[in-house]
């Protein structure tokens, strides 16, 4: 089970009935479902190391189920991504994902970014929900992107929300990102999802407050100056490409099988 509050009666069930629970914690801080459900659970596992001190000693870190389509595009080269694209390899290229449903913060950055900085070329992923029209040269935007991977590949930097899947899979690719994490979500859950990675000076976390086209401006420059073939390094080391096994794994073990 991955939390939600409507988890709570399926979970009670489960345990009165006498039918082992399992949990997975996406998030650094916990639902209160699965706070809830920890004490009945035979397992936690979960994403971040955050995560531990909420749960007992039978959680464990599994890291984020990443789809296969997803990891089979890991060993894309950035050309051949480009080339997919119809992107020049000599461009920079910065990736922006506004999230399915879209959120016109992302829109109103890409607008703002394009047009100050022509000599790079923005992917916008802008959802469903957001009707912005771009009429600079230097944006390809899509509602929405199947093969994500291609992107990620392509890019040489990633504006994002913090969710945990975005993080677990700009980690996987090895991509050195600017974080906005969404103000409402739960406990401020997305900040926590990344601010470690910048402490560790993998990635960059600004608040919504904080937003401002020229401070965003000066990040990208920064950016530029960083070694990102080390980062690449770091962060795929910091990758579990694994999750699915190692939860069947310790589910079979906890059941003797």
């Amino acid at each position: 089970m991955f939390g939600g509050y409507t988890s709570v009666p399926l979970g009670l069930a489960s345990y009165m009935s006498g039918v082992p629970l399992f949990i997975h914690e996406q998030n650094s801080i916990p639902s209160y479902s699965n706070i809830l459900l920890s004490k009945f659970a035979k397992k936690v596992f979960y994403t971040f190391d955050y995560s531990k001190k909420y749960f007992s000693d039978k959680s464990i870190k599994v890291g984020m189920p990443l789809r296969k389509k997803l990891k089979s595009r890991l060993s894309l080269k950035r050309e051949e991504a480009r080339e997919i694209l119809g992107i020049n390899s000599e461009d920079t290229v910065i990736l922006i994902l506004g999230g399915s449903q879209g959120a016109s913060i992302f829109g109103d950055i890409t607008k703002n970014l394009s047009q100050k900085m022509k000599n790079i070329k923005f992917i916008l992923i802008k959802g469903k929900n957001v009707r912005t029209n771009f009429n600079e040269n230097n944006v390809i935007a899509f509602d929405y992107y199947e093969d994500i991977g291609v992107l990620y590949a392509a890019s040489d930097l990633v504006i994002s929300r913090a969710g945990a899947g975005t993080v677990s899979e700009l980690i996987a690719f090895g991509k050195y990102a600017i974080y906005i994490p969404y103000k409402f979500a739960a406990s401020n859950h997305q900040y926590y999802n990344s601010i470690w990675l910048e402490e560790k000076g993998l990635s960059r976390v600004i608040t919504e407050e904080e937003i401002d086209i020229r401070k965003l401006e000066e990040e990208i420059k920064k950016s530029q100056k960083l070694n990102t073939d080390k980062i690449k390094e770091v962060l795929s080391n910091m990758a579990i490409l694994n999750s699915e096994e190692k939860i069947i794994e310790e589910i079979q073990n906890a059941l003797g099988k």
